[in-house]
């Protein structure tokens, strides 16, 4: 399985999109949460990969704690954690994202407890859209 590759554009669309359709007061707080969880995973392999380009696999999480969000507070990590869980999760229901690692953590903070471990899934379950999908639209 080849996961899609997100540009920086696309991953701003998308964003847009998601804090448009949410809740006004979610959407004030996750902002600045999810921008800074997308440069923070930008920085771990350059500027070109996504943090949505990681939706299938929890590989980029031991290197995002020893990194960008070392200094962070455990909570302030969950909370970026459950930030990026909400909008994977609200992109794979309007078929944006194929995969969403993060829903297979229950709490999703297990995902941090679990670092050196990582999930990869190896195979995409979604079917593709059918006519009835909204997808967000382009622009």
């Amino acid at each position: 399985m080849i996961p899609p590759h997100f540009d920086a554009d696309t991953e701003a669309r998308l964003l847009r999109c998601y804090l448009e359709a949410v809740d006004a007061r979610r959407a004030r707080w996750q902002r600045p949460v999810l921008m800074c969880a997308c440069r923070e995973v930008r920085t771990l392999e350059g500027s070109d990969v996504s943090v949505l380009d990681h939706a299938h696999s929890t590989r980029w999480i031991r290197p995002w704690l020893d990194g960008p969000v070392a200094l962070l507070t455990p909570g302030a990590q969950k909370r970026r954690i459950w930030a990026l869980r909400t909008w994977w999760k609200w992109l794979f229901a309007h078929g944006e994202l194929d995969d969403n690692v993060l829903a297979c953590f229950n709490p999703v903070s297990d995902v941090l407890r679990t670092a050196d471990t990582p999930l990869v899934l190896t195979y995409n379950l979604r079917t593709w859209p059918d006519s009835s999908t909204q997808r967000c639209a382009a622009g």
